[in-house]
């Protein structure tokens, strides 16, 4: 979260609302016990967007949610960030007066080179360099304190995302909220088909109704490969039987993927029967296998060969 919103976030705890529990189970986590699964809890209220044209002031929802899957994994980074910047100090402590930790600023760039480097815990720390006037052979001192204040506040909202919603969903309950969100992964998933399954790379069009028509064919696509993932898992999830053979090394799943539908025809063939002039006798499709014939069942489709093949004239060359 950036630092306004945990600003704004500590004035709503100080100004008396307190965390509430957001009845959220992560499909993965449903065969856990209780106290093993995620516990989300909310902290949410509503600001006015105005327009600076017509005035109109707009509802937007700011929900922040702490998650305790989230928050132990921030807690041991920091922990370590930490451990970590305190002995490369305690380190340089012993180098001060030594090789070339003979000033202050010198002194000083060794810990941010070292110790400090692009670590976030470095802003809990301060050093400063003591000159002891008393002892010329060796004048200088590193000194460094922890603001264990700011460790603390920033403990407490380890874990803490915000979620922002407008339009209707902005007077949704914070239950709904969190909901919809979660869900929303569905539709990344979608478009990573985009440079996965459909393997789009950059395209350069100049004309906009190029730009156009490429941006509705791959939305075509996507949407085709979604409605045919969902089909294929709504009706193994009413029957409560996977597809065998279609993951390997004997994975079944209910929730197979389009990609991996998809793959399960990428051996089928067509044979076609030519004569020698190089006209069209027969065309034959492939009987579908035991893993294909079940996925045609559950999308209710015939054989490709009845949505795909045409009836051949009858062109008998001379002489045949």
């Amino acid at each position: 979260m950036q630092d306004s919103h945990r600003r704004a976030l500590r004035t709503l705890l100080d100004e008396g609302q307190s965390w509430t529990a957001l009845p959220y189970i992560a499909g993965r986590e449903t065969d856990k016990d209780k106290d093993d699964r995620t516990v989300y809890r909310g902290v949410g209220h509503t600001v006015a967007l105005t327009d600076a044209d017509t005035g109109v002031a707009y509802p937007v929802r700011h929900l922040y949610v702490s998650s305790s899957a989230l928050a132990q994994p921030e807690a041991q980074r920091r922990q370590a960030e930490m451990s970590a910047i305190e002995a490369e100090i305690q380190r340089m402590q012993g180098l001060v007066n030594k090789y070339d930790y003979q000033s202050p600023e010198i002194i000083v760039r060794r810990v941010q080179e070292k110790a400090f480097k692009k670590r976030a815990a470095r802003h809990y720390c301060d050093i400063q360099v003591v000159e002891h006037a008393e002892r010329p052979a060796a004048p200088y001192a590193l000194q460094y304190t922890i603001d264990h204040e700011c460790v603390e506040s920033d403990a407490a909202l380890d874990g803490v995302y915000l979620l922002v919603a407008g339009g209707p969903a902005a007077h949704w309950d914070d239950a709904s909220l969190l909901q919809e969100w979660k869900g929303q992964y569905k539709v990344e998933h979608c478009f990573r088909l985009t440079n996965q399954l459909f393997l789009c790379g950059p395209v350069f069009l100049k004309n906009s109704q190029r730009i156009v028509s490429l941006i509705l064919f791959i939305m075509v696509g996507c949407l085709v490969a979604g409605l045919i993932e969902r089909q294929i898992r709504r009706a193994l999830a009413e029957r409560h039987e996977p597809i065998h053979g279609l993951m390997p090394e004997g994975r079944d799943t209910l929730k197979p993927t389009v990609a991996r539908i998809l793959r399960a025809f990428a051996d089928d063939s067509l044979v076609l029967i030519k004569w020698a002039d190089g006209r069209l006798l027969q065309r034959q499709f492939a009987r579908p296998n035991p893993v294909q014939q079940p996925i045609l069942n559950v999308l209710e489709m015939p054989h490709p060969e009845a949505l795909l093949g045409e009836p051949l004239p009858l062109a008998i060359p001379s002489g045949a």
